[in-house]
C-alpha cells in the first residue's frame, strides 16, 4: 500500500480528482465553497506563521527558506481560489 501511495501517478489523479471535486462543488454551491476556501487560507496562514516563529524562535538557520516557502504556498492557494471563482463562480 505504501509503494501505491508513493506512485506520483496515483498522487496526480488524486490531486486532478480533487481538482475536478472542488470545481464541481463551486458549480453548484459557490458559497459554501468560498467559505471553505477562506477557512483553509486562515488554516494555511496560521500554522505557516506558527511553524516559522517556531523556528525563528529556536534559532533555526533555515528560517527564511521556511518563510519563503509558506509564503509562496499561501499565495498559490489564494491565487488559485481567486482564479477558480471566476471562471466558475457565479
Amino acid at each position: 500500500m505504501k509503494q501505491l501511495l508513493k506512485n506520483n501517478q496515483v498522487q496526480i489523479v488524486l490531486g486532478l480528482s480533487f481538482l475536478f471535486l472542488f470545481i464541481g462543488a463551486m458549480a453548484t454551491a459557490p458559497q459554501i465553497v468560498n467559505k471553505i476556501t477562506n477557512v483553509l487560507l486562515i488554516l494555511v496562514g496560521i500554522i505557516g506563521s506558527v511553524k516559522v516563529w517556531n523556528k525563528w524562535k529556536s534559532g533555526a538557520s533555515d528560517v527564511q527558506p521556511a518563510a519563503m516557502t509558506w509564503f509562496g504556498s499561501y499565495l498559490t492557494l489564494l491565487m488559485l481560489s481567486t482564479i477558480l471563482f471566476s471562471v466558475f463562480g457565479k
